[in-house]
């Protein structure tokens, strides 16, 4: 190429270049924050997934295992270890506290049994079903499976959401005085709206914990369970004397603020048209999916049953 023609294209190159830097700069800035939420760097393509997998070592399985392991043990003793402890305190806390820790006994007993055992059974599917997507390079399919999740688990929970309406007369037969009786059945009632909510953020923090954000949810953990949960605890039991419905209220507040930050989350890492958006059209009652719901949900609905309800049942009888 002649020295004239060389010249007059360096300056149109470096032009180009250093737009293309620029451009790139952003977009490197929003990658180290995504990396500083999930378990490490945040991959661009599935292309070459396989190639960027660190080989098998004990170093790299303990890593792996530290990086997912400990987040999710932390989230879950501030979602439902610390905050019930506080709220339980709160009630001890109030005049009426003796009556108020005998409802919130009975109703918990009760909610989990015909509730929550169930509820959390379900979301077996969404745990086999997401990592299976991802890891077979078609996470395309994740919102067919996410809104497939969310509807069958509705359409069983709403038989086990009737059962509540039935806690205070099965308290009264099971000798339980009627004033606690009837505080449970307000609080089974009360608790209706948040185990919905529940269910849907189950399924929100399975697709972006399966997805890399792991440390997200002990991040929504501390906020949500120690400012939210504790907050709204010690407003409604202690300061305003709610009793169960307040702490019922509270149990919902935290749901839906969980949910909150999960799609906070999830717009700022660009997993909304992951999660919501489905690509095509797939059915979501086919018999195929529907027998593979089951073969999940049920196993582990009747393991939930076979230690979880177990030891409620035992403390129920204890009360009695």
């Amino acid at each position: 190429m002649p020295d004239d023609r060389r010249e007059q294209l360096l300056p149109e190159t470096l032009a180009q270049e250093t737009e293309t830097a620029v451009q790139g700069a952003p977009r490197a800035q929003s990658d180290e924050l995504s990396d500083s939420f999930s378990d490490g760097p945040v991959k661009k393509s599935t292309e070459h997934e396989h190639e960027e997998e660190p080989p098998y070592s004990i170093r790299n399985e303990l890593h792996f295992f530290l990086a997912r392991g400990l987040p999710l043990c932390v989230a879950a003793f501030l979602e439902w270890g610390g905050p019930p402890l506080v709220a339980m305190f709160f009630a001890g806390s109030t005049p009426d506290s003796e009556a108020l820790q005998s409802a919130l006994g009975y109703g918990r007993v009760y909610f989990n049994c015909t509730v929550l055992i169930a509820l959390i059974g379900m979301a077996a599917y969404g745990w086999a079903v997401v990592p299976g997507c991802i890891g077979a390079g078609r996470r395309e399919r994740i919102p067919h499976y996410f809104r497939r999740a969310v509807i069958l688990s509705t359409l069983i929970m709403l038989p086990l959401f009737a059962l509540q309406f039935a806690a205070e007369p099965l308290m009264r037969s099971l000798s339980v005085p009627p004033s606690i009786a009837y505080d449970v059945g307000v609080y089974c009632r009360s608790m209706i709206c948040g185990a919905w909510l529940l269910l849907f953020e189950c399924h929100l923090e399975i697709v972006l914990v399966c997805c890399g954000y792991s440390r997200c949810a002990s991040f929504n953990s501390l906020l949500t369970g120690v400012g939210v949960d504790i907050g709204a605890s010690y407003l409604l039991i202690y300061r305003l004397n709610m009793g169960v419905t307040g702490a019922a209220l509270a149990w919902t507040v935290v749901r839906a603020a969980r949910i909150v930050v999960w799609l906070c989350m999830a717009v700022y890492f660009g997993m909304i048209p992951l999660i919501f958006m489905p690509k095509g059209k797939e059915h979501i009652f086919s018999a195929s999916e529907m027998r593979c719901f089951f073969s999940l949900a049920m196993p582990q609905i009747a393991n939930n049953m076979a230690g979880w309800l177990i030891f409620e049942l035992q403390a129920l009888l204890a009360r009695i």
